[in-house]
């Protein structure tokens, strides 16, 4: 595959802000097959730090623009969990995506709390007269809990009505996305500096080339050996 990098959006005000006259004119526009979940993992992929490691991330407070957005939440002791990487760029692609699920699946202990930074976080912002919309406005569903990937995703099956290989998954930790590929097929991710764009063309063109290969005749087991990619 041929990688284009795209320049890493600037930060204003908290916000990584889109640029749309350098929207990406590359995996995206080369994409044939649009995947019907995009799932996400939460802690170290899509914010920082992760939750057991905060002071007290059972005292969580959004932090807020004067229009009302939060692009931060903060514990009692002042430490503050935000987007890492291109996490928010990528969610608000997705996010626009007609027929493609947005869903969250996290090994946390930290339920709670991870709920209230989904609820807090915006993902848009609209300026002064609209607020924007928050992670979990975006999103078609949830899977947080501690245990094993493979029980997260047989329940996003389920409950999306989709197939395993119809599924693109990111995860920083490998044990986690090397587990769902080899077991159910999943294509995945693993983007140990966080949800890049880098990492989330890389899928984009994973995913389309999995599932090049099922047209042409290739079998599930042989596509399991391909549904992983690190991205670093």
């Amino acid at each position: 595959f041929q990688l284009v990098l795209m320049p890493v959006p600037r930060r204003v005000g908290g916000f990584r802000a889109v640029d749309k006259t350098r929207s990406s004119v590359s995996a995206i526009s080369r994409m044939t097959r649009r995947p019907k979940v995009v799932a996400l993992d939460l802690d170290a992929t899509v914010w920082e730090p992760e939750l057991y490691m905060m002071t007290d991330h059972t005292t969580l407070k959004p932090l807020r623009h004067a229009s009302g957005e939060c692009y931060a939440v903060r514990d009692g002791w002042s430490q503050e969990l935000s987007f890492m990487a291109d996490a928010q760029r990528v969610i608000q692609e997705v996010s626009g995506w007609e027929g493609t699920h947005l869903a969250y699946v996290s090994r946390t202990t930290e339920i709670e709390s991870a709920h209230l930074a989904i609820s807090s976080l915006h993902v848009t912002f609209c300026g002064k007269t609209k607020q924007g919309k928050t992670m979990e406005d975006v999103a078609s569903h949830h899977e947080i809990y501690p245990g094993s990937k493979i029980g997260h995703f047989k329940s996003l099956r389920e409950a999306l009505g989709v197939e395993y290989h119809e599924c693109l998954f990111f995860d920083n930790e490998s044990w986690n996305t090397k587990e769902v590929a080899s077991t159910l097929g999943v294509c995945s991710v693993h983007c140990p500096g966080g949800l890049t764009w880098k990492a989330f063309e890389r899928g984009l063109e994973l995913y389309d080339a999995m599932h090049a290969f099922f047209e042409e005749g290739g079998s599930k087991r042989d596509a399991k050996k391909m549904a992983h990619a690190t991205v670093r």
